[in-house]
């Protein structure tokens, strides 16, 4: 794309550049077509093969290459599949994935124009294949001289070398040899006429535009079936094209998209170097005619001239002197708007045309609240390349951030150039622009550093960066300075009934929720109230609350949190109240978490909703309705809770089973334990309630009587002494058994 967008700033500034021989191919999607542009050679002859999905173009250019790499950045391949060149000088292959209609024009005598569009009934022939039929109507060609008529009706002289080809074997042909040369003389007229500038190609048909009555009709008479070699094939050149675009009087068909001329918004044209003063007292002069009539030229030619030098209400009150509701007016009090930075009114004349050709896309943009797509990126630049250089400057920044904001940097690159080039590189317009374009980059220093410029400077966009700054680090769960809450404080007081009032407003609430004041942003969340209305306060409402649940205070939660609570949590996003819950239960307001948790969720917060109304439930004592609340769910954590609620039914056997499965040993072995258990799951051995189960049940085998056989076989001793001997002995390991079982324990219930 960045090809593409030096190559269109190029055009502007070099007219040369048309006699390369690479040819880039442009397109562009449409409502029920799909355009291709290609800027053809300085006197190049071309033409046009149709076959069944199939059209080839020749240029007889042997070094003309094509480049089609971007073609499919902007159009999907549904009706053009495939364009290619397989070589230098080669046919571009056009494959299509339809029986599209395909129309072709020549605009501004250099620029071959290919829409393929989805087929029209009367256009496609029972095999699929584009066929040239004849005309339901008679050809209508403008009033010529009677020479010229009469040269229609006479035969061509002998010899001449105009003579076209004749009509292969088999081909019918009734078209005069006259009408040919005509044709063509009428058509180098025209072609000649466009190359100098004198005559554009209209783009469509006004409600009230009619065909002449006063144009000479003639019947021409064409083939209407298909002969010997051209079965399943329709080709035509130029001279074809041109002629179809006489005899529908240099107009696209009526289906076409509608984009208003040029001609209506070039601004560019509407002042001169001549001093301000000097123009505004020459059209003041003809505001008024006789008996005071005012003349509606002179308030449309003021109004342009106000605009030219970038005074939009200025435009706007002259039209007030002789409003008429006509096309014109609208499109004046449109580009007002634009000047003074202001939403456009409606009805928007501009709306839909971002993709046109001309230099409306640029005003579109420009009107639009949001950048659309697709759009015509070469019209736009040459648009603002025409452009005076204190409009590029007053116009410059805002586009920059339109397309920043939409991620097209390199659009906004090219246009921060041209701004910078015709403006004053400090203007904070500019740096703030500049920055925003960093942003978009992912450069944050240079976007940090450029803000920090632009508030500093104390300009007209230092509140806006300091609205995108609490955004930005509200976005990062940053921190913001000490005295930026002060420095709101002022601008918000200072704009409080300028249309960025309401931003400030909530701007505030952010920043001092992100300084912790959550008193303060409470206060000013009141505020916002009286002053916006509920809207405007549910929108600074919600940063408030999240900012709350992730570091606010337990007492600050609880305080302004359960507030929430009597709402039932309406109107707040699913992932809000589910932290929120969250961290309700773990306060141990296992009540009001539950009456968050009651309405219905999305399948994206289903399973945690009903973790936690498990966890509720095991808070409030209930251990069978959080079982209910885990039928179904797997994975530790509701293994877990399901584990706990077993312990609490009493089913210690099928808990310890269920610890397992949460990965808790030391529990599953005390499940197994408290059970009565006689043996443990291998690998619970070495847990410390594995250990207490060993102990226990070493504990509970009674004493075995010994022999009372002297060791040293000298002196037996008597039997009863010996007996009383190991008795002591094995109390003695006995009382051991028992205090290691106590600590064991004592351990298990301390970690607990």
């Amino acid at each position: 794309m960045i090809r593409s967008v030096l190559l269109a700033a190029a055009a502007a500034l070099a007219p040369t550049l048309a006699g390369a021989q690479t040819v880039v191919a442009r397109s562009g999607e449409h409502d029920g077509f799909s355009r291709i542009v290609l800027q053809m050679p300085q006197g190049a002859e071309w033409s046009l093969e149709r076959g069944d999905r199939m059209v080839r173009l020749t240029v007889d250019q042997q070094s003309l290459r094509f480049d089609t790499s971007k073609v499919f950045e902007r159009i999907p391949r549904t009706r053009l599949t495939a364009l290619e060149q397989t070589e230098p000088g080669g046919d571009l292959t056009f494959t299509l994935g339809c029986d599209c209609a395909i129309d072709e024009f020549v605009q501004s005598g250099r620029f071959l124009v290919i829409d393929i569009a989805d087929a029209r009934p009367e256009e496609v022939a029972p095999g699929g294949t584009d066929v040239v039929e004849a005309p339901a109507d008679p050809l209508t060609l403008p009033v010529l001289p009677d020479s010229s008529l009469a040269m229609l009706k006479a035969p061509a002289p002998a010899g001449a070398d105009d003579t076209p080809p004749r009509p292969a074997s088999g081909t019918a042909s009734t078209v005069s040899v006259g009408l040919n040369r005509s044709e063509e003389r009428l058509l180098e007229q025209i072609d000649r006429a466009m190359d100098q500038g004198l005559l554009e190609p209209r783009r469509r048909l006004k409600a009230d535009d009619s065909t002449p009555a006063d144009h000479a009709a003639k019947d021409v008479e064409l083939p209407t079936e298909i002969q010997g070699n051209q079965v399943g094939v329709s080709v035509r050149n130029a001279l074809d094209e041109g002629l179809a675009r006489v005899r529908g009087n240099g107009m696209p068909a009526a289906d076409a998209p509608t984009c208003l001329s040029g001609k209506l918004v070039a601004v560019q044209d509407w002042g001169t170097e001549r001093p301000f003063s000097a123009q505004v007292s020459d059209l003041r002069a003809l505001l008024y005619g006789e008996f005071d009539r005012v003349n509606p030229e002179a308030v449309l030619g003021l109004a342009r001239l106000y605009l030219y030098f970038g005074f939009g209400a200025e435009a706007a009150g002259v039209l007030d002197l002789g409003r008429q509701n006509d096309l014109e007016t609208r499109i004046i009090e449109a580009l007002s708007d634009i000047m003074d930075g202001e939403d456009t009114r409606e009805p928007n004349p501009f709306a839909g045309q971002q993709d046109c050709d001309g230099d409306v896309a640029l005003w579109s943009v420009l009107a639009a609240g949001t950048l659309a797509r697709p759009f015509d990126a070469d019209a736009i630049l040459l648009a603002f390349a025409r452009l005076p250089a204190h409009l590029k400057s007053h116009l410059g920044p805002g586009l920059v951030r339109r397309f920043s904001d939409a991620g097209e940097t390199d659009m906004a690159s090219a246009i921060l150039i041209a701004t910078t080039r015709s403006g004053d590189a400090t203007d904070p317009a500019l740096i703030f622009a500049e920055a925003s374009l960093d942003r978009a980059r992912g450069n944050v220093e240079g976007w940090s550093g450029g803000m920090s410029e632009v508030i500093g400077s104390g300009s007209a966009q230092a509140p806006q960066a300091v609205i995108e700054l609490i955004e930005a680090t509200w976005e990062s769960r940053g921190a913001i300075p000490p005295d930026m809450p002060v420095l709101l404080d002022a601008y918000a007081l200072e704009y409080r009934d300028a249309a960025i009032g309401p931003d400030l407003r909530r701007a505030q609430v952010l920043a001092l929720s992100l300084a912790g004041d959550v008193a303060g942003a409470q206060d000013r969340l009141a505020q916002v109230l009286a002053a916006d209305g509920p809207e405007a306060q549910d929108a600074a409402l919600l940063p408030f609350l999240t900012l709350l649940v992730e570091r606010g205070s337990d007492l600050d939660f609880l305080r302004f949190g359960l507030q929430q609570v009597a709402t039932g949590g309406r109107g707040l996003p699913e992932e809000l109240a589910t932290a929120l819950a969250d961290r309700l239960v773990g306060l141990g307001f296992a009540e009001p978490a539950m009456a968050l948790l009651k309405a219905p969720a999305s399948e994206a917060f289903a399973r945690e909703r009903r973790v936690l109304r498990a966890r509720a439930a095991l808070a409030l004592d209930l251990p069978n309705r959080a079982l209910v609340e885990l039928l179904g769910l797997t994975g530790p954590d509701a293994d877990r809770l399901r584990a706990e609620a077993m312990v609490r039914t009493g089913d210690l056997g099928q808990a310890a089973q269920a610890f397992l499965g949460a990965g808790a040993p030391e529990d599953a072995a005390r499940g197994l334990w408290l059970s009565g258990a006689e043996t443990l799951e291998p690998g619970l051995e070495t847990t410390r309630y594995g250990q207490v189960a060993d102990i226990a049940a070493r504990l509970a085998v009674p004493p075995v009587a010994t022999a009372a056989v002297d060791p040293d076989g000298d002196i037996p001793p008597s039997a009863p002494l010996r007996e009383a001997r190991d008795l002591i002995a094995r109390s003695s390991e006995t009382r051991g058994e028992i205090l290691q079982l106590l600590a064991l324990v004592d351990g298990a219930n301390q970690q607990e």
